[in-house]
């Protein structure tokens, strides 16, 4: 597997900040959310280097997470992770969120943290949401 550098993921090199703006960040779902790992499948839509998706699945095992980037690399990056790292419980999936829910896909539980155009795509976001889910 190659540096995550080598991948391009972020912008943020320095692990002090890399563990405020995005570890912390990730886990501050669990504000909103606190029965998060006990609701289900959930999907991480526009993951890009795993975030919150990732981070919530080496957390909670029994969190199913399907990790959901157009972007391929992002999740061939992630593959190659979850495989060197032994971490079951994450599906990466190239994709985007419109063609999955076209396709009827739904989760119980759907996370969006840094989704480009987002006013244009909640529609399909909200559409990701099974009914009684929640989205964060």
């Amino acid at each position: 597997m190659g540096e995550c550098c080598d991948y391009g993921l972020t912008r943020i090199v320095e692990p002090a900040d890399a563990m405020s703006k995005h570890f912390l960040d990730s886990v501050s779902v669990l504000e909103a959310w606190p029965e998060l790992p006990e609701s289900g499948p959930a999907v991480d839509v526009g993951t890009g280097a795993g975030f919150p998706g990732m981070v919530l699945a080496i957390l909670f095992p029994s969190l199913s997470v399907t990790l959901v980037d157009a972007r391929e690399k992002k999740i061939r990056f992630l593959a190659e992770t979850a495989e060197s790292l032994g971490i079951r419980n994450v599906s990466p999936l190239h994709g985007r969120i419109e063609e999955l829910v076209s396709e009827g896909r739904r989760w119980p539980a759907v996370l969006v943290r840094a989704l480009d155009k987002l006013p244009e795509r909640l529609r399909d976001v909200h559409r990701a949401t099974r009914p009684g889910g929640k989205l964060v």
